[in-house]
């Protein structure tokens, strides 16, 4: 959807960042705005989607809950560590490798079964 676009747009945007900066180019505030700017964004899809899971009493609403805030929490982590260190390396694994790998699978399993469910609700 939408916003699974928009997700993937400042991602590139970051990763593009980091390897600006790789390079030597000094973009350090523009990336922290950026990621700072990413947790903003992810946490208003995760609301968005708290809001119609309640809604529509999804029964797995915990589990998917369970999911956002340890996604979260991963990425503000590691942000904190890049505030303190300047290190690229973990942020690069997240943007390039970890993140897509966990939005592909919550895409495919938790918003696929979620979205069906509502679906199933509305049409009720």
């Amino acid at each position: 959807n939408k916003v699974h676009f928009e997700e993937v747009d400042i991602v590139n945007s970051i990763y593009d960042l980091i390897i600006k900066q790789e390079s030597g180019e000094d973009n350090n505030t523009q990336l922290l705005s950026e990621l700072n700017g990413f947790i903003q964004h992810t946490e208003g899809h995760f609301v968005n989607e708290q809001r119609l899971m309640e809604q529509y009493m999804f029964p797995a609403i915990h589990c998917h809950e369970s999911e956002h805030a340890s996604a979260l929490s991963d990425i503000r982590s590691l942000i904190a560590i890049y505030e303190k260190t300047q290190n690229l390396t973990d942020l690069k694994q997240y943007f390039s490798h970890d993140l897509l790998t966990w939005l592909e699978n919550h895409i495919a399993t938790m918003d696929r079964v979620t979205a069906s469910f509502i679906s199933q609700q509305k049409g009720a």
